[in-house]
């Protein structure tokens, strides 16, 4: 008898039932889980693990830290897999990369985890340039929005100091 797939899912602290359901099903095929709030993976966990599985739910997209629990599995080559938990779009970061939706059902949920785990496929590293694309994207745009500001607040101190020249 072979041993089980040892996994590892990574949640907010909010959604630990359904976390919790998650793993008492896999059990059933097979799999061995444990669970992880976002704040507490290590990269000792993640060495231990041969898949991660990170729930994306309205409460974890509150959090940014599910983007360095991606970057750590694209680091270390592991299995990854996204659980769609409810009706929240998923990052197009974790959309592009496997992933499983739980919002059309339990069970649903459960046959394409256990296949995804059957046939795992590590995330892929253009994920982290992505992520570094969008992060400084973001910054740029700040950047030009700053600038913007600055300027048009010069134009207004221009033409407020025409206005007074005149009265």
């Amino acid at each position: 008898m072979t041993s089980p797939t040892l996994f590892i899912i990574a949640f907010e602290n909010t959604d630990r039932v359904f976390a919790e359901n998650i793993v008492e099903t896999l059990a059933n095929f097979g799999f061995e889980g444990q669970l992880y709030e976002f704040h507490t993976l290590s990269s000792e966990i993640f060495s231990k693990a041969e898949h991660v599985i990170l729930i994306f739910s309205a409460n974890a997209a509150l959090s940014n830290t599910w983007q360095d629990i991606l970057d750590t599995a694209i680091k270390m080559q592991k299995p990854f897999c996204t659980v769609r938990a409810d009706e929240t779009p998923l990052p197009e970061i974790l959309a592009q990369n496997e992933w499983v939706d739980f919002s059309l059902g339990f069970q649903v949920g459960i046959n394409g985890l256990v296949y995804a785990m059957r046939n795992p496929k590590t995330p892929s590293s253009d994920a982290t340039i992505h992520l570094k694309t969008m992060a400084a994207v973001a910054q740029q745009r700040i950047n030009r929005a700053t600038l913007i500001a600055f300027v048009m607040w010069i134009v207004g101190m221009v033409v407020l100091a025409l206005i007074f020249e005149n009265f």
